[in-house]
């Protein structure tokens, strides 16, 4: 049983979590930057819960230095740091490194050992990427960890799936339609997803 002691040992525990020099990521709630994370290093801590930062990439309106901005504890956490991967497969889940933050995609192509097509749903565009410039998608969970997503096997399984359903409709149709030619019934109805009553008499 949770008891308020342990739920503000959490609040507590991830509020000073971040400390000052500390690597982290820190995710954007502007337009057009949604869901994307940033490298910076903590700077100090302002106020409860609240952070000031300086990005590694992004600099100030000047283009002078850095920029630096208090943030929300909520929107940063560890940097992944960096992993040796050997290949990535079709329709794996990525970080491609963009405009100077990591964004997630699906990997859509393997064109080469080195290179790959990186499919955005957020935006449905498509880019060529080399391996350097990808990493695994991690998530930063409850506040607590980063883990390793891979939503490669379940993608097949429900691909896999909705292929079985569209034949076996498709085949349900056609057998319907076969079946009244012969009984030469002037119309039918089609269920599922259509529910749509189509005539077929001449």
């Amino acid at each position: 049983m949770t008891t308020l002691e342990d739920e503000q040992s959490k609040v507590s525990c991830n509020k000073d979590r971040f400390n000052r020099g500390d690597l982290v990521e820190v995710c954007s709630d502007e337009d057009g930057f949604q869901g994307a994370w940033f490298a910076a290093t903590v700077i100090e801590q302002v106020s409860s819960g609240n952070l000031l930062i300086q990005y590694k990439s992004l600099r100030n309106d000047e283009d002078t230095e850095f920029l630096t901005e208090v943030v929300d504890s909520n929107h940063i956490r560890p940097h992944p740091g960096q992993e040796v991967v050997d290949h990535y497969r079709e329709l794996e889940e990525v970080d491609a490194l963009y405009n100077d933050g990591w964004w997630v995609g699906v990997i859509s192509k393997v064109i080469g050992k080195q290179k790959y097509e990186v499919y955005f749903r957020g935006t449905e565009e498509e880019m060529v990427f080399k391996q350097s410039d990808l990493r695994r998608h991690q998530e930063w969970i409850s506040g607590q960890e980063l883990v390793f997503v891979n939503r490669l096997a379940i993608k097949r399984r429900i691909f896999v799936a909705k292929w079985i359903f569209s034949v076996t409709f498709v085949a349900d149709i056609l057998c319907k339609v076969w079946k009244t030619a012969q009984n030469q019934t002037p119309s039918i109805f089609i269920g599922g997803k259509m529910g749509w009553l189509r005539r077929l008499g001449k």
